[in-house]
């Protein structure tokens, strides 16, 4: 039932190219008798977890399912993701493509190793219907695990009474939703493919911890400067803009009278006085 999660390994009974397509008419020697079929599953060490793996392009698993309500969806899979090139899924309902293509990040160096990520959100008709997980791509030395996806129907924006100008308040992100499912082990890189697979993976945790993955549609900044203080070798230029619909940053800009050419910069999201931006200080103090 939609709302709600449908395990990858409970497609529909049937048949090669009926329920499923699997190129490979051999199973893997280490897949579980779960079920007696041609599609490789398998179970976590900690036997907690039965996935479908060893999974090709063009692949692919097809399920009867029951839309509680017609509306938007938004989609979390449940993946463990080891390779460089990320692969691809999508989703159809009666044949007809529901999600476009989904890119399946790196999430681990260990095919038992599931984290939640999220898709893209999408549009059902209430009802029965036929989902059809299709690979897309599954480039050549990645390994592509599937354990779920996850119907959550979205929730609408609500207004709050502090919000600017009366805009609607930001939805507040996904991503957090997707850490209760993840384990992030620590493993010592060796070779340029490991840093690889490690600054993807980083990358994701600070976009996550920020509250920024997947990182928001980009909006016109509409910068303003409310002010300017002169100092001897710099400016403090005061400025607000806007960084999500609704949603104004204030700072103070330092800027060196001196620049010749491109200079780094420094960014410090936060206050180093007790009270922060509040604390009044004159130019004497």
């Amino acid at each position: 039932m939609i709302p709600g999660t449908v395990e990858f390994e409970n497609f529909d009974e049937g048949a090669e190219g009926v329920a499923y397509h699997d190129i490979e008419a051999a199973n893997d020697p280490a897949r579980i008798d779960y079920r007696k079929t041609g599609v490789d599953l398998e179970i976590t060490p900690d036997k907690k977890i039965i996935l479908v793996g060893h999974i090709k392009e063009g692949e692919w698993l097809k399920y009867t399912v029951d839309v509680a309500k017609s509306g938007v969806y938004e989609l979390e899979l449940g993946v463990a993701v080891r390779g460089v090139d990320p692969p691809e899924i999508r989703l159809e309902f009666d044949g007809v493509d529901v999600s476009g293509p989904i890119q399946l990040t790196t999430t681990t160096q260990r095919w038992y190793l599931f984290t939640q990520i999220l898709g893209p959100t999408v549009n059902l008709e209430g009802g029965s219907h036929v989902m059809r997980v299709v690979v897309v791509k599954s480039p050549k030395g990645t390994s592509l695990n599937l354990d779920y996806v996850r119907f959550v129907a979205k929730r609408e924006p609500k207004k709050t009474a502090g919000s600017m100008l009366g805009a609607e308040e930001p939805e507040p992100t996904r991503a957090l939703r997707g850490l209760k499912h993840s384990y992030f082990p620590f493993a010592s890189v060796r070779d340029a493919t490991g840093w690889k697979l490690r600054h993807a993976e980083i990358q994701r945790r600070v976009l996550v911890a920020a509250g920024l993955y997947p990182l928001p549609e980009k909006i016109p900044l509409n910068a303003v400067i409310h002010g300017r203080i002169e100092k001897e070798d710099y400016t403090v230029e005061k400025v607000t803009f806007k960084s999500l619909p609704g949603h104004f940053v204030t700072g103070n800009l330092y800027l060196p009278k001196q620049i010749t050419g491109k200079i780094p910069a420094v960014i410090c999201p936060h206050g180093h006085w007790p009270k922060g931006r509040f604390m009044k200080e004159t130019d004497a103090e």
